[in-house]
């Protein structure tokens, strides 16, 4: 149909032309001009027809509403052990935000991965509400630094996994490798107001506990991320000389950043201080024994 109209088209443009000749009449000259006429509002009319057609063809055209996602949203979606490459090796049931219902942890690895007792990922499983994975940044977790859980009181009984509870508030400790006394990773999770959360992945040497370290009625964390080296040793005065390498304070309510000032008091009172950052620099008489530590000039 669109093929016959441009003839037409043309046609009648041939006659339009003839307006610009010689014409042997003025009733040939009104053909011409009305031949001219029609012509261009055929041109206008076929314009406006293919401008219609591209409307129509873009908005049949489906649009693309893909987000992009985080890979702890695309990994919720996904059943803990539910393919070949991947195997489960606990699974904790408790409740983790006191609403009656029982939520579930679960630990996998790799089906291909040499140590059959660690585990690389965490699904975290809330009754009725959400699910997240998360995966360790170094490696793997393995079991719960056993010095730490000597001195805590586990929720759950597990050895890999952590769980410490307070009103409204829950956490999820795990432990990475250790090497020597140290650990490469240590990551805490919160479950608040039914959500489930990273708020800690470091390195961790020497985890102390959940603990009221100025006594106040308010929790904090306690830690040591990395942990002193001798460098020497006085024996008559029953004391080792290390590098300094300070405790640090964690405030468990506001997402387990350090408090400096509650970090600074606890190693006054209990260790030296000389700032936040370690430093094999300065040396630390710690005596064998008991008394206070002190830094030599």
């Amino acid at each position: 149909m669109l093929s016959n109209v441009t003839n037409k088209a043309k046609i009648i443009h041939g006659s339009c032309l003839t307006v610009h000749g010689k014409t042997s009449s003025i009733h040939e000259f009104y053909i011409s001009l009305n031949g001219c006429l029609l012509y261009h509002i055929m041109k206008l009319r076929l314009i406006l027809i293919f401008i219609a057609i591209e409307y129509i063809l873009g908005c049949s055209q489906p649009k693309n509403n893909n987000t992009t996602q985080t890979a702890t949203t695309i990994k919720s979606v996904k059943e803990p052990g539910k393919t070949s490459s991947e195997k489960v090796i606990e699974t904790i049931k408790v409740d983790l935000n006191d609403d009656g219902k029982t939520d579930t942890i679960t630990l996998t690895l790799p089906s291909d991965y040499g140590d059959p007792g660690a585990f690389n990922k965490v699904y975290v499983s809330l009754a009725g509400s959400s699910k997240k994975a998360f995966s360790s940044k170094a490696d793997a977790w393995d079991k719960i630094h056993p010095d730490f859980a000597g001195k805590n009181v586990n929720e759950v009984k597990s050895d890999k996994v952590f769980v410490y509870k307070k009103p409204d508030i829950t956490f999820i400790l795990l432990f990475g490798y250790v090497f020597g006394s140290g650990s490469n990773e240590f990551t805490v999770m919160q479950v608040k107001n039914g959500v489930s959360s990273l708020i800690f992945d470091d390195a961790m040497d020497y985890p102390e506990g959940f603990t009221d370290t100025n006594h106040d009625g308010t929790l904090q964390f306690l830690g040591r991320p990395s942990l002193p080296e001798q460098s020497g040793h006085i024996d008559s005065l029953d004391a080792d000389i290390l590098t300094y390498d300070p405790y640090k304070v964690y405030d468990i309510y506001n997402g387990f950043k350090i408090d400096k000032d509650l970090t600074k008091k606890y190693n006054e009172e209990n260790y030296v201080w000389a700032g936040l950052k370690s430093d094999e620099k300065i040396k630390v008489l710690v005596p064998r024994k008991d008394g206070k530590p002190k830094i030599i000039k």
